[in-house]
């Protein structure tokens, strides 16, 4: 009768292990500096880590799964999302001027578009996507 239970909270707990991971993958980025790459990438921008932290505490209660994090040669920094089917990804960058800039692959459909924290409203985002790919469970587990 209890296993359910168990269950439950070890995938909680190992969810919640991925975010601190995450979090603190985000976290070393503002320890590069300029050419962090060996190749003159800019140093990744403070409010473009701060933009994806907030972005994850947004999202942490619509979705299942935790994100990769990746900083770009122009100091921007993205969450990236990969189905394990491989037909659905989603990439959401964060250039550190109070844009939010996405895309997404999924099947054959391709969404893309830019939103600011202060238009952003997850569940319709949510609702959105699901009628435009009735797999985004792949993507973001929900």
């Amino acid at each position: 009768r209890d296993l359910p239970q168990v269950v439950e909270l070890i995938m909680f707990l190992r969810r919640c292990s991925e975010m601190k991971e995450a979090v603190e993958k985000l976290r070393s980025y503002f320890e590069l500096g300029d050419n962090w790459d060996g190749e003159h990438a800019e140093r990744p921008s403070p409010k473009a880590i701060k933009d994806a932290m907030r972005f994850l505490r947004i999202i942490n209660k619509h979705t299942n799964k935790v994100p990769d994090t990746c900083v770009h040669c122009h100091g921007s920094v993205s969450l990236v999302w990969e189905a394990t089917s491989g037909v659905a990804w989603a990439e959401i960058e964060f250039p550190g001027d109070d844009r939010i800039v996405y895309f997404m692959i999924i099947g054959s459909e391709r969404v893309k578009g830019i939103t600011t924290f202060g238009d952003l409203n997850v569940s319709s985002l949510k609702d959105k996507q699901k009628t435009l790919a009735p797999n985004l469970r792949d993507i973001y587990g929900v």
